[in-house]
């Protein structure tokens, strides 16, 4: 229920974000979105909002994020076959630390020694 709830308040990021800063989406209206589709209190949604006028298209990165990382994944898992293993992608993942997702995915789908290797090697 709670990843549920967390894709339901990315989705709202990105309406919210667009809505903000190109359709005239008031704080009001993005508020009540959160508050009811995302299920945030009140005055959180309405922190959130304000945080969202004050920084366009970071509100979206969540959404976009999430889904380069699952398209890493399943571009490993399909290159791994059935010697996928989930938690050596995720450790290789956040080995990386914060950079780009897509500098990531670089680093892991390169061929070559070091932990990319290791995710890269044929079963």
């Amino acid at each position: 229920m709670v990843q549920l709830k967390d894709e339901l308040w990315r989705a709202c990021r990105v309406v919210i974000d667009v809505g903000l800063h190109t359709r005239g989406m008031s704080v009001e209206e993005a508020t009540t979105m959160l508050a009811e589709i995302a299920r945030l209190e009140a005055p959180n949604a309405r922190a959130e909002v304000l945080r969202y006028t004050r920084t366009p298209t970071q509100p979206m990165s969540y959404a976009v994020g999430k889904q380069a990382i699952l398209d890493l994944r399943e571009d490993i898992r399909r290159r791994r076959g059935a010697g996928f293993d989930l938690k050596l992608f995720h450790d290789g993942l956040l080995s990386h630390g914060s950079i780009p997702v897509a500098y990531i995915r670089e680093r892991m789908l390169a061929p070559g020694p070091g932990p990319a290797a290791v995710l890269n090697s044929r079963p």
